[in-house]
Parts: structure tokens; sequence; C-alpha cells
């Protein structure tokens, strides 16, 4: 008689879906934190995020490097705990908690108006604080991919039941997306707010301008 698997013995074990789900997560919150950049980056100079709109930018990037820097780092230790701890582990393990400490003074010192940063002088600490959140994306991008592409293989390898992660993407998709609306609506009632400011001070330049070419005549 054949032996028929039965439904357990198809599937991975808790830790590495757990690993997977949270790798995934990560990607996305990396994702959202890659166009949070690329966002002011690409704006003309007359329609610049500033203010309110840029601190609250600056909050949420800071904030969600540091979510996924988090989640990163649960994912490899899950995978660590199952599969065994292996010496190419330990350099990222120690950036992303680089990544997490740096990027948690950070949204507390921008959250609370802090002068944490301004005691930062030398050229290669602001350059390596300037750095942490675009090397953090870069850093949970690649770890996160590695870890879901190794157990993806491993999934395949075993012939386990796929891991359903749409509900993983739609949510965390949300959560990340949800701050991000409301830091645009921030930034157009900024836009507007300036825009009417601007008018405000071109009819009293034209006023003034009126004021002494009477007085001229």
């Amino acid at each position: 008689s054949s032996f028929v698997p039965s439904r357990e013995d198809l599937r991975l074990s808790v830790a590495l879906e757990d690993s997977l789900r949270i790798s995934v997560s990560a990607l996305v919150f990396a994702f959202f934190c890659g166009w949070g950049i690329l966002f002011p980056v690409c704006q003309p100079r007359k329609l610049r995020i500033r203010g309110k709109a840029w601190k609250c930018l600056s909050i949420y990037e800071n904030g969600l490097v540091c979510l996924a820097s988090v989640l990163a780092l649960t994912s490899l230790l899950l995978w660590i705990y199952e599969q065994g701890l292996s010496a190419a582990y330990i350099v990222p393990i120690i950036l992303l908690l680089y990544v997490i400490l740096v990027t948690v003074l950070l949204t507390i010192t921008l959250a609370f108006d802090l002068s944490i940063l301004h005691q930062v002088t030398d050229k290669a600490g602001q350059r390596l604080l300037n750095f942490t959140i675009p090397g953090g994306i870069i850093l949970v991008a690649v770890t996160s991919s590695l870890i879901t592409r190794q157990i993806c293989l491993l999934q395949e390898k075993r012939n386990a039941e796929p891991v359903d992660l749409t509900a993983v993407i739609v949510g965390t998709s949300g959560i990340a997306l949800l701050p991000l609306i409301a830091i645009i609506v921030l930034y157009c009632m900024d836009l507007r707010k300036q825009e009417a400011e601007d008018r405000v001070f071109r009819k009293e330049k034209e006023k003034e301008l009126e004021a002494i070419l009477q007085m001229m005549t």
C-alpha cells in the first residue's frame, strides 16, 4: 500500500509560513518607503513639499523604515530558528539592528522637535544619518527578497501547499497607504494656502507700485 501524505505534511512549518508572510510585509513597506523618498525628489521646485507636510513625510519614512527593518529582522530570525544559523546572516542582523536604532531615534527627534540631530556636527556622521533611510530600504528589500526566495524554493522542493499572501499584501498596503494619503491631503492644503498667500502678496505689491506711480505723476 502506498503512503498518502496528510494535509499537514504538505504544508511548511508554522515558523517558515510566518517568516514568509512577515518578509512579504517588509517588502511592501520598503516599496512605500521608496515611493515616499522619490515623491519630493520628482516634484518641480515651485511645488516642492515643505512645512508640516515635509515633517510628517519625514516621520512617516523613518517610522516605516524602522517597522520594515523590524519585520525583516523577525523574518530572518524565524528562518534561522527553522534552518539554523549561518555566518552569512550575522552582517544583515547587525545592519538591521543599526537601522532600527537610528530610525527610532530620528522618528522621536522629528516628532518631538528635539535637538539631537543638530548635535551631530561631524560630516561623516551626517552622511551616515542621511544614508540610513535609503540604505535601510535597500537592506530590507535585499534581505526580505532572499528569505522569500529561499522559502519559495523550499516550498517547491517539498511540494508543499502555497501560502496565501493576498491578505498580507492588501493589509500591509492599507496600513502603509493611509498615512501617505493623509500626508498628500496635508500637502495639497499647504499648496492652496501658499497660493493664497502669494496672491495676497502680489496684490500688495501691485498696490505699492500703483501708489508709487501716482506719487510720480
